[in-house]
């Protein structure tokens, strides 16, 4: 759309900002329980509701206790008036975070949005907790806890 106006009221809002479902173990309203060990890849997508042509750019952030984990810059899109895309990240056009190992606990997952005049903001809530390096432990330590057992009661009863 043609505008007489330099920088148009321009709308636009963030829809579906999700965390991809393979990567959750469980979600529970805002929360989503994620394994430290797997990668989260984050699906959005931007809306201009407004009549006019916008460009978008933007932030995805991580952080814990207002520390940021990650911290990734958005690819700038071209937003037709009343149209919607999917928001993507540099370098590999997916929003993607990968814990370190000392990365658990409550995480926050924030996604803002700019353009000349309009700005949308979306968050959600990460629980990081190591669970496959928990089951593995639990694991191994039953086999060893077994097998102990056994060859203790090998011994006793010789």
């Amino acid at each position: 759309s043609v505008n007489n106006v330099p920088n148009p009221q321009t709308s636009i809002k963030i829809d579906h900002f999700v965390i991809d479902p393979k990567s959750v173990l469980l979600r529970l309203d805002n929360y989503y329980f994620v394994d430290s060990l797997d990668q989260l890849k984050f699906n959005a997508t931007a809306i201009n509701t407004g009549p006019h042509y916008t460009k978008i750019g933007g932030i995805f952030k991580v952080s814990q206790n207002n520390k940021p984990a990650s911290l990734v810059g958005l690819i700038p899109l071209n937003l037709l008036a009343n149209s919607g895309r999917s928001v993507a990240a540099s370098p590999s056009g997916e929003i993607i975070f990968q814990p370190s190992f000392s990365n658990i606990g409550n995480f926050l997952a924030e996604l803002d949005l700019r353009s000349e005049n309009s700005s949308a903001h979306e968050q959600l809530n990460i629980i990081i907790l190591p669970f496959k390096i928990s089951l593995t432990i639990l694991l191994v330590l039953t086999i060893i806890f077994a097998i102990y057992k056994k060859s203790f009661v090998r011994v006793t009863s010789k």
